[in-house]
């Protein structure tokens, strides 16, 4: 392994300084180093005890790149962090292959096949994955902060926080100011559920900067641009009251008396920003009297799911970007939401299943209406010339029951028979009706039948065309 890291220093140093970028913030740093890490163990993994180490060629080997999610499980990683580790090498591949270090003697295919091989591994743990987070997200559901608990914290902290500020500028001690740090932000965070770097990054500029666009009494918004989804929603937004605003104001007048070295307005002794805010929140959490030990995550899981429950999609939409929340396409939120329901949520769903299989469907009649037998009559030319454009093959002739004229030469003898029955064997009559002369004679009648026939088909001939 130390031969490896010594063989890629400088190609790794390039590879962070591209992550990092331009004006990198200490946690871009932090990210870029941990990606670096992840893959120089990828890296010792492939190569082993190959002795072909500063041609990169032990890379070729898509069987052991698969194998290795199970590897990192063996070793008691979680599955998401395998998913991690497998991501950043599928970035650095792509970076190996545009720009490969000057010793690689891999080809482009063998590149590509070595990219298509994490590929498959990260496909390949994909259901894992699925599982695994679905079970995440039901045990943070099954403890969510309840809609009573978020209002009982913004009540609370409401009495409490002008207190602390008085506390602050008659007498300053560290425990005062640690109390005002986790009232203040599970107040935000209990109405927002923001991270907590939206806190630990907010600048005395930005709070200074947005006197100027509010308009007592209307209220302030403060937005903060160092957070940790800020390259997908932009700076993070807060919208406070006159009077909470306020609060903000009389804390960076205490503030200036501690002369802090940075520009945070949650200023520790130290350079960086404040790192134990979630544990000032906590305490503050329990001196309210609020049931459970929640951190950010849970206060903004609670938000996100009663804004679920009690929004429609567009309001709910609207509320997650205020909140720099997901719920694209690509969203965890409505992914999960989706797939997890509490057990109300899935009693109503079994009632509109059983509503589709028991209610009466109005629109359509209770028994279809019998068809009509329609006399076919004979295409023109240009439906004969439509009709053969469509498909040029014959059709064969299929028999369908009785023609139309077999059905009225039928009927005209059954007409013709309930007569004879009728009137009896007496002479020759004159049927007014049908205007066809009758006769005792049996030869004769047949021949009186077949002229009416005749007659009717000729009249239907007539009919199909136009009456020629």
């Amino acid at each position: 392994m130390f031969i490896v890291i010594f063989l890629t220093k400088n190609y790794f140093k390039q590879y962070q300084a591209f992550h990092e970028g331009s004006c990198p913030s200490a946690k871009h740093r932090e990210n870029a180093f941990s990606k670096v890490s992840r893959i120089r163990s990828f890296l010792a993994f492939m190569a082993g005890k190959d002795s072909s180490l500063a041609t990169w060629r032990f890379l070729d080997k898509a069987e052991q790149i698969i194998q290795w999610p199970n590897v990192l499980a063996a070793s008691g990683k979680n599955i998401t962090t395998a998913n991690f580790y497998l991501r950043n090498v599928l970035q650095f591949m792509i970076y190996f292959k545009e720009t490969p270090p000057k010793l690689a003697r891999l080809s482009q295919s063998q590149i590509t096949g070595v990219i298509r091989a994490v590929r498959q591994a990260i496909k390949s743990i994909s259901k894992k994955m699925l599982a695994h987070q679905l079970t995440t997200k039901d045990k943070k559901l099954s403890k969510v902060v309840s809609q009573e608990s978020l209002r009982r914290c913004q009540v609370g902290a409401r009495k409490a926080i002008p207190k602390l500020l008085k506390e602050l500028r008659e007498d300053y001690t560290v425990q005062l100011r640690n109390a005002f740090y986790g009232y203040f932000s599970a107040f935000i965070a209990s109405i927002y559920g923001h991270h907590p770097g939206v806190f630990k990054n907010m600048t005395v500029a930005e709070v200074r900067g947005a006197a100027t666009e509010g308009r007592p009494p209307t209220g302030y918004v403060i937005r903060v641009k160092e957070h940790k989804t800020a390259k997908d929603f932009g700076p993070a937004q807060m919208f406070l009251e006159p009077e909470e605003y306020d609060w903000l104001l009389k804390w960076l007048q205490v503030r200036e008396r501690c002369n802090p070295p940075g520009d945070w307005v949650f200023f520790t002794p130290g350079k960086g920003p404040l790192k134990n805010l979630v544990r000032y929140m906590q305490e503050a959490w329990a001196e309210m009297g609020l049931p459970g030990k929640p951190t950010f995550i849970d206060l903004r899981t609670a938000v996100s799911a009663h804004a679920k429950n009690v929004h429609v999609p567009e309001v709910r939409s609207k509320v997650a970007k205020f909140m720099c929340h997901n719920t694209a396409t690509t969203t965890t939120a409505d992914r999960y939401y989706a797939l997890h329901m509490d057990v109300e949520q899935s009693r109503a769903m079994r009632r509109h299943f059983e509503e589709a299989s028991t209610l009466p469907h109005l629109d359509s009649p209770s028994s279809p209406p019998k068809p009509k037998k329609v006399c076919p009559r004979k295409a023109t030319a240009q439906e004969e010339s439509d009709s053969t454009s469509l498909s040029d093959e014959a059709v064969p002739y299929q028999e369908a029951g009785d023609s139309c004229l077999e059905e009225q030469r039928w009927e005209l003898v059954s007409e013709e028979e309930g007569q004879e029955e009728e009137e009896g064997r007496g002479g020759g009559r004159h049927c007014a009706a049908s205007s066809i002369y009758t006769s005792q004679d049996p030869e004769e009648g047949d021949v009186q039948i077949n002229k009416v026939h005749n007659n009717k088909v000729h009249r239907c001939l007539q009919a199909q065309h136009g009456g020629m």
